[in-house]
């Protein structure tokens, strides 16, 4: 997480991410075998990281909620699916989210969303996909009883 108090302004709102699932991981285009997580980023500052799946394989399941500081100014989310061995943490696929998909317009406040983005590998080659669930957190100022 980044230095800086970032709930001390009004420009930025708490982003809970549910990472639920992945379909169909691969390296190289073999199966992946185990030891998966995700990191989701608001910015290169800001990330937060699920536990590991250690065997699930090529269909990985968390089902982890994370709570990132975001910006109302940011545009996309970025979800990265890594593979760990003892030496080696590499991206296997990633994912860009538009904020649009999950406020903005007509969702309404705190609306949970579940949405579905296809994976691309180092490569820019579909590599699977992943499941997330997304709600912007209300402050707790709007949902106090008036």
């Amino acid at each position: 997480m980044s230095p800086f108090n970032l709930k001390a302004t009004s420009s930025f709102q708490t982003l809970e991410i549910t990472v639920l699932s992945c379909e169909d991981l691969c390296i190289n285009g073999r199966s992946v075998k185990k030891n998966t997580c995700v990191v989701v980023r608001t910015d290169p500052l800001n990330f937060r990281e699920t536990t590991t799946d250690t065997e699930g394989g090529s269909y990985p399941s968390w089902d982890q909620k994370l709570a990132l500081d975001m910006s109302i100014r940011e545009t996309c989310i970025t979800l990265e699916v890594h593979c760990r061995t003892l030496s080696v943490d590499r991206i296997i696929g990633s994912a860009r989210m538009p904020v649009n998909d999950f406020m903005g317009g007509y969702f309404p406040q705190g609306y949970l969303s579940f949405l579905s983005y296809r994976l691309k590998d180092p490569k820019g080659l579909d590599n699977g996909i992943i499941n997330v669930s997304v709600r912007l957190r209300v402050p707790e100022y709007l949902s106090r009883g008036k």
